[in-house]
């Protein structure tokens, strides 16, 4: 098995999942149907936008927004899903979080040995464990294995090879506590739905992109440290060499996901009907 399907692995044959992206002005939310052997099926989405009253907090409209949202799912969604599977229920849910509520981190941990070794996942989650940093008011939503190199080569399974050095790339999802706690039980109590899984929208973004885009470049980390942190973009480039930008359309998803709901395409849940598709089960929450 390679490398990266040991992180994205099958669903069940037939799984039913609420889609629900979490951004600065707007939310979304969709029903999607996963069946072994076909694309993944967009079969009802919606999107609303957040109506900040007076001086009001973000936070309360988006989870305003939110309620709304959850309310049209449940009218327009389920009766939707019902009609394409025979059931309105769901097995999941997956929730991506924007800012100013989520960020991304990225970090590299290295594996070296004066004589050869044999590289393996336990070493891997035994040095996530020891070097992740828990930060008050901030909840750990995902950590991301996003690349791996092995004895200076890139590699997409560096597992059981005898080697004296691997690099791996993380990518860390955080999301504020309040409004994660408050994400979970919302939807928890609109649903009665025990899988409620969340993820930073930049990290689910960037992973959706590289399984629609795979044969791609892949930025070194320092670059996607940097690209992720920086605010003006223009500070990234080198005059002699800009950075090729390639504005990414809805159309150039819909041939990985089957959009059944008459609604445009809406290009982020979209991608998250990608992620979807190949995350692995035992991930969430």
């Amino acid at each position: 098995m390679s490398f990266f399907n040991t992180l994205f692995q099958k669903k069940e044959r037939a799984t039913s999942v609420v889609l629900l992206d979490i951004g600065a002005t707007s939310v979304a939310g969709a029903y999607a149907r996963y069946t072994e052997g076909e694309l993944p099926a967009l079969l009802y989405t919606q999107r609303l936008p957040l109506e900040i009253r007076g001086g009001e907090p973000h936070e309360r409209a988006m989870f305003r927004a939110l309620e709304a949202l959850g309310s049209a799912l449940i009218r327009e969604g389920a009766p939707a899903l019902a009609r394409a599977t025979g059931s309105g229920c769901i097995d999941s849910i997956l929730v991506s979080v924007d800012t100013p509520w989520q960020e991304t981190n990225v970090r590299t941990e290295t594996f070296e040995r004066k004589d050869p070794f044999v590289f393996t996942k336990h070493m891997v989650t035994m040095a996530l464990e020891k070097t992740r940093v828990v930060i008050p008011g901030r909840h750990l939503a995902d950590e991301s294995i996003i690349s791996a190199t092995a004895n200076g080569y890139r590699t997409r399974d560096p597992y059981e090879k005898n080697i004296r050095h691997a690099s791996l790339t993380v990518l860390t999802s955080l999301i504020d506590a309040g409004v994660a706690d408050r994400i979970v039980t919302t939807l928890r109590d609109l649903y009665h739905a025990e899988r409620v899984r969340l993820i930073a929208g930049t990290s689910l973004r960037y992973q959706a992109m590289r399984r629609a885009f795979p044969h791609e470049r892949e930025p070194d980390t320092s670059s996607l440290e940097q690209a992720l942190a920086a605010a003006d973009f223009g500070k990234l480039w080198v005059a002699d060499n800009p950075p090729k930008i390639v504005s990414v359309l809805p159309s150039h998803i819909v041939g990985s996901v089957r959009q059944v709901s008459t609604a445009p395409p809406d290009l982020p849940l979209l991608l998250m009907a990608l992620y979807f598709q190949h995350h692995s089960p035992e991930d969430k929450n």
